[in-house]
Parts: C-alpha cells; structure tokens; sequence
C-alpha cells in the first residue's frame, strides 16, 4: 500500500475519531514539529503515543500533550494559533497513522526529546536522533 493511499485513508477515518483527542495530537505535532522534516515529525507524534501506551504518563493524548512542562509549546506562553493550514492537515494525517499503528516506531520507545542543540538536565545525551530531534527512551 502507498503513503499516499495510507494518508487518504487517515485522512476519511479522522472523522470517526475522538476529534479532542486528535486536535491535541495534531496541535501538539504541528507547534513542535512543523519545522522538521516528515520522518521528525512521525517520531514527535510517537512520542505522544508512547507516552499514552505508557503506564507512567496519562491515558489519554489531551492529558499527555497538557502536562505540566511536557510539550514546550503549551507551556512558552505564545499563541497557539494555527496559521498554516497545509502543515495542520499533515499533522492530522501523521497523528492517525502513529495512533493506528501503521508506522514503525523509530525513536526506540522513546517518552522524550530535545534539540540536538540542548541539552536537558533529564537527557544523558544518548539517544535516537531524527532531524534536529534527539529522541530517548528510559527518562526518569
């Protein structure tokens, strides 16, 4: 089956899905990943469904997304408006396909990422880099 057809499919069966849950999804994949390429974009929004599969992290995308200082964009105290649609619509399609499983799982089960140009107190450095993404896994 073809990307293109896959995203098609998403993008018919996003009307049956929980429409909060996605908007957080979608949201949360467009303020963080936008700007990278298509394969970051995949592992941000694998980030998100880890964290959900987890049993450490809430259950629910809105829940994980909203977190007290888990995603940078809902907590930098900017805007939160979308005004690239085109870029919105790829984020819906890459979320659906992360949510249902139809893409691989590149970051290693990882629950975290940063800039390769950062360096957090909670990253040891090692990690999966995709873009200018470094993705880790077993963060305390």
């Amino acid at each position: 089956m073809t990307l293109l057809l896959l995203a098609k499919k998403a993008y018919i069966a996003l009307a049956v899905l929980n429409s909060g849950d996605m908007e957080c999804r979608s949201t949360a994949l467009y303020f963080e990943g936008r700007s990278e390429p298509l394969i970051a974009q995949y592992a941000i929004a694998q980030v998100i469904q880890n964290r959900i599969d987890s049993p450490k992290y809430p259950d629910t995308a809105c829940e994980v997304v909203h977190a007290p200082k888990a995603f940078y964009y809902y907590w930098d105290g900017k805007s939160e408006r979308i005004t690239d649609r085109k870029a919105y619509n790829q984020a819906l399609i890459v979320s659906a396909l992360v949510m249902w499983g139809w893409v691989p799982d590149q970051t290693g089960n990882a629950t975290h990422y940063h800039t390769i140009n950062t360096k957090p107190y909670w990253s040891n450095g090692e990690g999966v880099v995709v873009g200018s993404q470094v993705f880790l896994a077993g963060v305390k």
